[in-house]
């Protein structure tokens, strides 16, 4: 009896992975207790198998009365694909052997009887098994539900109290989507609700409501009244550092152009349009794309009407090349009457400025102040 269910075991096994596994395997052996016989001169019951035991399936999980068998039956299979039907009841072996196949996570009622011995009933229910289509009604997993291919459903929901009551994502206020770092060593919350806004990523993109949100290929485009505010990490401490805010156009491909960064207030048609502000002054030398300086001192002329002298205002960080647009004056007066007689010169890490006396007096600007914005 042994060798003949391990072979039918082994049987099983060797045929599930060719198939598209859609039902759950069921197999068993119909029992029977009897007395030991008094000559053995042991007191108690041992378990013997019962051939051609009749085996009945029904769906549920209440068990019918003890000696009779469940009603109705439903459809099992012999094969794991479902689409050969066994008539019932099926016959156990001469071993009392018995399988079936069944849809999966569906919860049977399984009968046993035969001449002479107690009917009787056990429930199983089947588990989740796939390795190709599967089509069962609600799922509930407080684990991992692995499949090879793809999952199709109407709709996935939180098993967290109050979830959302439409949509194909369905999750609670409390539910966060996240994604690991590169590091293997943290998660990052991706998608959640603070409790006021929904957040991308820890940035807020909308009031509580419908989200008003597209993003690529289109921007990022808000809806009706709705507004975005993106804000660098404020300082973590007394002696942090806040972040910095960033805006960079894609970057291009072997043949395109790059992106652009576009900042462009909003029109009304019977309002006033919006307007682009900026609360902080520009960095003097933060970027190769701009650049000013205010701190060279002006050179000296000679004391003669239109007598000339230059200075040279070097940049803090020396441009790409000299592809960009300066502009420069004298700000404040040492002595004399200076004009602003132009820039003379103009290369990647400096421009020459020109200073001009007015009168017969020599002539110096306190400091030459130059900024410039690069092509």
């Amino acid at each position: 009896m042994t060798k003949r269910l391990l072979l039918l075991l082994l049987t099983l096994l060797t045929i599930a992975p060719l198939a598209a596994a859609q039902g759950a395997v069921h197999f068993n052996t119909a029992w029977e207790s009897v007395p030991i016989s008094s000559s053995t001169g042991i007191v108690g019951n041992v378990l013997q198998p019962l051939p051609g035991a009749a085996v009945y399936v029904c769906q549920g999980s209440i068990l019918p009365a003890a000696g009779t068998i469940c009603t109705p039956t439903t459809t099992v299979y012999s094969n794991i694909t479902l689409t050969t039907a066994i008539t019932q009841p099926l016959s156990a072996d001469q071993s009392g052997n018995y399988y079936f196949f069944a849809p999966a996570s569906i919860t049977y009622i399984i009968s046993v009887a035969t001449t002479g011995a107690t009917t009787y009933s056990y429930v199983w229910t089947a588990p989740l098994v796939s390795t190709g289509n599967l089509s069962v009604g609600t799922i509930e997993a407080s684990g991992l539900v692995t499949a090879s291919a793809g999952v199709l459903s109407n709709f996935f929901e939180s098993a967290t109290a109050n979830p959302a009551q439409s949509g194909l994502i369905r999750l609670a206020a409390t539910d966060v989507i996240n994604i690991r770092n590169s590091g293997n060593t943290a998660d990052l919350s991706a998608l959640g609700y603070d409790g006021t806004n929904i957040f991308v990523g820890g940035m807020d993109v909308s009031p509580f409501g419908v989200l008003p949100v597209t993003f690529y290929p289109t921007g990022l485009t808000l809806g009706n009244g709705y507004a975005v505010s993106i804000s660098a990490g404020p300082a973590g401490g007394t002696a942090h550092t806040g972040g910095t805010l960033t805006l960079s156009g894609g970057a291009a491909t072997t043949t395109g152009a790059g992106g652009s960064v576009v900042l462009t207030p909003g029109s009304s048609p019977s309002g006033a349009n919006g307007d682009v502000v900026v609360n902080q002054g520009l960095s003097q030398s933060a970027g190769s794309g701009y650049q000013a300086t205010r701190t060279t001192v002006g050179c000296v002329t000679a004391a003669g009407v239109g007598d000339t002298c230059t200075t040279v205002v070097t940049w803090t960080t020396a441009f790409a090349d000299a592809n960009y647009t300066p502009h420069c004056d004298g700000y404040l007066i040492t002595s004399g009457v200076p004009l602003n007689g132009g820039i003379t010169a103009k290369i990647a890490a400096s421009v020459t400025f020109q200073t001009v006396a007015a009168t017969a007096a020599a002539a110096q600007f306190t400091d030459i102040v130059c900024s410039a914005f690069h092509d």
